[in-house]
């Protein structure tokens, strides 16, 4: 079979094979859109649930680049550890096909989830692009008024009010925001896609993996109050290097893509 042929059979092959992975466009899309509004007391609070955000790559690199993950798990039923087998490593590479072509495969369609979820983000924020903050001189959100304007992209003191509060408008908040949101996810998710083989051939793999994934959930929320939103900081200093940022992610893409290949061109599954 030919390369191109053989790539997108394969690719059709894989998108229907688990429809469970097309639960994760919706989970994460949604997530993308949380905390999303044109008023805010402050940035942090337009990065509500952002770290959540950073865990879903997780799940989705496992069910689709290296869904062997799944299998022996209390937590999957009969039916899904059937068609975890069929969409797994055990079956597909003793076929006649490349193994470097099932794995850019995987990559493919895991990088367009990823995509469709971020192609969303940026689609929803284009109908309210800008953004308000609203910094109260009570809460001392003010103080950092200087702060905001040198970082935020086209941002400007909008209106002073006799209290000393100040409202600071970012015509191209929102769609810079979630742009910067995208460009990070796209990162994370590179960094999960070289993660994953680095782990599998450990015997204790599944408990690291979803040791990992909990932790991250559970108990990062717990540190990013404790230090008051370590969050927001990176986030602005992004802002302001949004070009950077976005090409950054893009050369991790690709950097990712190709070492998750590379590194499981020697892994054994059967």
């Amino acid at each position: 079979m030919k390369t191109p042929s053989q790539f997108w059979t394969l690719f059709r092959f894989h998108a229907f094979a688990n429809p469970w992975i097309w639960v994760m466009p919706l989970a994460l899309g949604f997530q993308g859109f949380i905390g999303m509004n044109r008023f805010y007391g402050d940035l942090d609070s337009a990065l509500i649930f952002f770290n959540q955000l950073s865990w879903i790559p997780l799940i989705l690199a496992a069910m689709v680049f290296l869904p062997e993950f799944f299998l022996g798990g209390a937590w999957t039923t009969a039916q899904t550890q059937q068609q975890v087998q069929t969409f797994g490593a055990d079956f597909m590479l003793t076929r006649a096909v490349d193994r470097s072509c099932v794995f850019r495969t995987r990559g493919t369609l895991f990088w367009c989830i990823i995509g469709l979820a971020v192609v969303s983000w940026i689609i929803a924020a284009a109908f309210h692009p800008g953004f308000t903050l609203e910094l109260s001189s009570r809460s001392g959100a003010v103080q950092n008024a200087d702060y905001y304007l040198k970082h935020l992209p086209g941002s400007f003191i909008e209106k002073t009010a006799q209290n000393g509060d100040v409202t600071i408008k970012a015509p191209m908040g929102n769609l810079q925001l979630k742009a910067l949101m995208g460009a990070v996810t796209l990162a994370v998710s590179a960094l999960w896609l070289v993660v994953l083989p680095l782990i599998s051939r450990l015997p204790q793999r599944r408990w690291i993996y979803w040791g990992v994934f909990i932790a991250g959930v559970a108990i990062m929320p717990f540190f990013s109050i404790a230090l008051r939103s370590p969050l927001e900081p990176a986030a602005v200093l992004g802002l302001a290097n949004l070009p950077i940022v976005i090409v950054a992610a893009l050369v991790a893409t690709v950097f990712g893509q190709f070492l998750a290949e590379r590194l499981l061109r020697s892994v054994e599954f059967m």
